[in-house]
């Protein structure tokens, strides 16, 4: 169970950008039910393999809001990427990148600090696809900025404690 879900939660956040020697996920069952012999395509399987999900979430969760400092959350969902190992790789750039992380702690909405973490990966993308939400609100559609861009509404939702920043790269 632990196996199949890390990738998705603990192996997904960053603080700092730095791995502890004291970062340690362990699961442990006490039930006499022998849960291996249970095949992943089994019902019970999925449902618990979902309650952990939610539970390892939750607890990484909370690790990132523990942050020395911390005042805001930044969230980074990728989509449409060639596979989830470049996805993963953009996520955790935009993620890590001081720039943007001063620009979000500073409520600056420098929209330009997200494009240029995405460039320092050497990811190749087509940016005549990109579309860029931050929020709810639309950046860039299709490489080119929104004609819907409201760049005072996006100074309000910078206010936040929550940044949600969601690329898709088509």
């Amino acid at each position: 169970f632990l196996k199949s879900n890390i990738e998705d939660t603990f192996n997904s956040i960053s603080v700092d950008g730095d791995m502890s020697t004291n970062d340690t996920v362990m699961v442990f069952s006490v039930g006499k039910t022998k849960l291996e012999n249970i095949g992943k395509k089994n019902q019970i399987f999925k449902s618990i393999s979902a309650s952990l999900k939610k539970v390892m979430n939750n607890l990484a969760l909370q690790i990132v809001c523990d942050g020395e400092g911390i005042s805001k959350l930044i969230e980074v969902k990728v989509s449409n990427a060639k596979n989830k190992t470049q996805a993963k790789k953009i996520a955790f750039a935009i993620s890590e990148s001081l720039l943007v992380k001063t620009a979000i702690c500073g409520e600056d909405a420098n929209w330009g600090r997200i494009i240029m973490a995405i460039g320092k990966t050497s990811e190749k993308i087509n940016p005549n696809k990109l579309t860029l939400l931050i929020g709810d609100y639309v950046i860039i559609k299709n490489g080119k900025i929104s004609r819907k861009f409201n760049e005072k509404k996006l100074y309000k939702y910078m206010k936040n404690n929550i940044i949600k920043i969601n690329l898709n790269l088509k």
